[in-house]
């Protein structure tokens, strides 16, 4: 992919992920299954998250550390695929149990474990259930790249 289009695709990213956090702000809120935990510590949680794919994560803890609002936008390019990468996006707000919170949406669930690297995500499910494109998977280890949400 050229330096153009890997360009253009962060912005498309970014853009998405800033429509995305911002409507959660005012009350939107995705279902969660999970029951709360005991607070956690809001400046280990709250931040940006990459994967080495330009496949971007953006958590903020809430009031009380019991629940944390996230927004995930993954990318899955084939070699030599000349079209824009197919792209899946998950947001909503979730119960956090320990340093574990899980996405659940009909047949699609994605786990996210918190460590000190970063977040390490486990999609369940294949794109289709998680309403993604074909091919792809959020599963992967997002390294915490600022404590800021981008």
């Amino acid at each position: 992919m050229g330096a153009k289009k890997t360009a253009r695709v962060l912005a498309i990213v970014a853009a998405t992920m800033t429509a995305v956090l911002l409507p959660l702000e005012h009350g939107l809120q995705a279902a969660s299954r999970i029951p709360t935990a005991p607070r956690a510590e809001p400046g280990t949680i709250t931040g940006s998250y990459q994967r080495r794919d330009t496949s971007m994560l953006s958590v903020r803890m809430l009031p009380g550390g019991r629940r944390i609002r996230f927004a995930l936008s993954v990318l899955a390019a084939g070699a030599g695929q000349s079209a824009a990468p197919n792209t899946g996006n998950a947001s909503g707000e979730l119960a956090l149990k320990g340093s574990t919170a899980v996405f659940l949406k009909d047949r699609c669930r994605i786990t996210l474990r918190f460590n000190r690297q970063g977040a390490r995500l486990t999609q369940f499910g294949d794109a289709a259930d998680c309403d993604f494109g074909s091919g792809v998977d959020a599963t992967g280890m997002y390294r915490r790249d600022t404590p800021a949400i981008k």
